[in-house]
């Protein structure tokens, strides 16, 4: 069954947050969220979720200074230390 399947990113992260309370009446609203409607002043998070995009994060939290941030996956690894194989 889909979850979240419109181009409303607002309604969809509605669904998401009824899901989550249901299965936890206290987590928290994050999702990573770059460049759509669920970052910013109105957001409907109770945290701010951004991925990569570094530079932007000063840009963002202007928008918003007063709703938490975090960022979740800020680079890559694309090698090892001869530990493992390189596939």
């Amino acid at each position: 069954e889909v979850l979240c399947d419109t181009d409303n990113n607002t309604a969809d992260g509605l669904v998401a947050i009824d899901v989550i309370h249901g299965l936890d009446p206290y987590g928290s609203r994050v999702i990573s969220a770059n460049n759509n409607d669920l970052n910013g002043p109105d957001t409907i998070l109770d945290v701010q979720g951004y991925d990569y995009a570094t530079s932007s994060y000063d840009d963002w939290h202007a928008r918003a200074p007063l709703v938490p941030s975090i960022s979740s996956e800020t680079s890559s690894a694309v090698s090892d230390r001869g530990e493992y194989a390189n596939d």
